[in-house]
C-alpha cells in the first residue's frame, strides 16, 4: 500500500568540482575544524537542524553524517583535481525536507560542478513534488526523465551540465506506468526561468 506520509529522497552526485569550492576540503593552513568547514562551505543549510558528524581528511578530503527528525543527510567529497567528486544525499518526511530545487541549487553552489546527475525518488502517490521546478542557474538539462510507478511512488532523473540555463519540463509524466514501460524521456520545455537568490531563503516545506 501506498503510505499515507511519503518519504522523500534527493541525490546528487556531481563531478569536475569548481577549484575554489574543492579547496574548502583541504586541510590547508586556513584549516580551523570540519565543524567550520560545514558551517562556512553552506552545507549546514542543506538539513537545518540537523545533528551532524562531519571530517575533513587530511590532506584533503571530507565526510558527514546528519539525522533530524525523519530523515538523514550524507556527504562525501573526493576534491583533487585529476577525480574530484562529491555527493548529496537527503532523505525524510516532506515537512523535514528543504524544497527539492531549492536544495539542488544550494548544493550546486557550494560544489560548483561542471557536471551533475540527480534522482529524486518519493513513495508516495503523488508525483508533482517529486521533480525539480527549476534548473539551477548556469546549467542545463541535456537528459530528463520521469517514472511513475503503478501506485508505489515515482522517481525523477535528469543530468545536469555547465551551460546556458534552462527550466525543465513543466508538468511530470501523466498516469501510472507499468515495470515494463517504467520510464519516458520528457521533451515539454517552458520559459526559462532564472535560479531564486538562495542566501537566508533555505526553508523547510511545512
Amino acid at each position: 500500500d501506498v503510505p499515507l506520509r511519503p518519504t522523500f529522497n534527493v541525490e546528487v552526485c556531481m563531478t569536475e568540482l569548481g577549484e575554489e569550492a574543492a579547496q574548502q576540503f583541504f586541510r590547508t593552513e586556513k584549516f580551523v575544524s570540519a565543524a567550520d568547514t560545514t558551517r562556512d562551505t553552506g552545507i549546514v543549510h542543506l538539513k537545518p537542524g540537523a545533528l551532524i558528524d562531519d571530517y575533513v581528511f587530511e590532506p584533503c578530503g571530507y565526510s558527514m553524517n546528519g539525522i533530524s527528525k525523519t530523515g538523514f543527510i550524507t556527504i562525501h567529497v573526493t576534491p583533487e583535481k585529476t577525480c574530484s567528486y562529491a555527493s548529496v544525499e537527503v532523505s525524510g518526511y516532506l515537512e523535514d525536507m528543504v524544497e527539492p530545487s531549492m536544495l539542488v541549487a544550494q548544493a550546486m553552489r557550494i560544489f560548483r560542478p561542471g557536471k551533475a546527475v540527480l534522482a529524486i525518488t518519493t513513495d508516495g502517490a503523488s508525483t508533482e513534488l517529486c521533480k525539480l521546478r527549476k534548473v539551477p542557474f548556469g546549467y542545463n538539462c541535456p537528459s530528463i526523465s520521469n517514472t511513475q510507478l503503478a501506485g508505489r511512488g515515482s522517481v525523477f532523473f535528469c543530468a545536469l551540465d555547465e551551460g546556458e540555463s534552462q527550466s525543465p519540463p513543466c508538468s511530470p509524466m501523466q498516469g501510472a506506468m507499468s515495470h515494463g514501460t517504467s520510464s519516458r524521456s520528457l521533451n515539454a520545455s517552458c520559459a526559462s526561468d532564472s535560479e531564486p537568490d538562495l542566501e537566508g531563503t533555505m526553508s523547510v516545506l511545512g
